[in-house]
This record gives structure tokens, sequence and C-alpha cells, in this order.
């Protein structure tokens, strides 16, 4: 089944899931899809029923009959109307910018997390190999044996 959009428009670029139902959105109980009207009137509201629940897609559609996702989220609430001003207010330059220095602190995280779970894997064992040869000397740190217990001292301090 085809989802044909309010203005009237199939739009053949969008990939919603085949398995389940999609319909649009026009009205809900919270009154977020007309206050998303209010925000852009070529927003529309897609759900998508998955075997996990539904799916909310916000679509925009173009004047030439394609539509391009905008969002897709699991509730329609106050923060999806949060994000889509947002959006809207930041410039479209300024927003892809945005996703990129976010995608390479990402992809840096990625990578530091790598060498860490690298290290964890092998590094450790070649630590120990080395010590083990005497390739390297770590310091060792013994218990002080001087070291009185909290209460101890506490009631010393009483006492006098």
């Amino acid at each position: 089944m085809d989802l044909i959009l309010p203005s009237g428009s199939n739009p053949n670029n969008l990939r919603l899931p085949r398995n389940g139902r999609n319909y649009v959105v026009d009205a809900d109980m919270y009154g977020i899809c007309d206050r998303i009207k209010e925000i852009d009137d070529r927003l529309v509201i897609v759900a998508s029923e998955h075997k996990d629940g539904i799916h909310f897609t916000v679509i925009e559609e173009e004047p030439n009959g394609n539509a391009s996702m905008v969002c897709t989220v699991t509730e329609l609430d106050e923060r999806l109307l949060t994000r889509l001003r947002r959006m809207v207010a930041i410039p479209v330059a300024k927003r892809l910018e945005m996703i990129e220095e976010e995608s390479q602190r990402e992809r840096e995280q990625q990578e530091k997390d790598h060498l860490e779970d690298t290290f964890e894997k092998f590094g450790q064992r070649a630590w120990w190999a080395m010590e083990k040869d005497g390739l390297i000397q770590r310091p060792k740190s013994y218990a002080k044996k001087s070291i009185k217990s909290t209460t101890e001292s506490f009631n010393v301090q009483n006492a006098s």
C-alpha cells in the first residue's frame, strides 16, 4: 500500500517500512501535530507500526512532489517541537557544520575507545611479559604497618 501525503503526492523517494502499516497522523491528543504545522506547514507526521511499537517520522513535503525525512521519534511530545524549532532557527549550513563536528567528536571517541580496548587485550600482556623477562621494573607498593584505624586514633585523642 502506497502512502499518500496530504498534498496528494505519493513520494517514491521515501523508504518507509513495508512490513507494517504506514499512515499520516493529522491530529493527536496533545496537539503536537497542530503545533508542528505552526512551525512549518510543509511538515507532515507519518506513523509506522513496527513489532516494537510505533515510530513517527517527520517529513517535509517539497513542491516538486518529493519528500524529505526530517527526523524520526518514538513519541510525539514537546522534545520534538523543541528539536524542530531549533532546526528551523539555525541555517542549513550551520546545522551541517554542527553535524560534522559532532560526527568528528564521535569518531575520535570511538578511536580512543578502540585504542583503550586494544591495550586492555594486548598491552597488559606485553607489559607483564616484559616485566617477567626483566626488561622493565615496576615500582612496588607495600602496605604501611603503622596505620591505625580511625576509631583507635579517635579514642586516643579523646582519652588525652
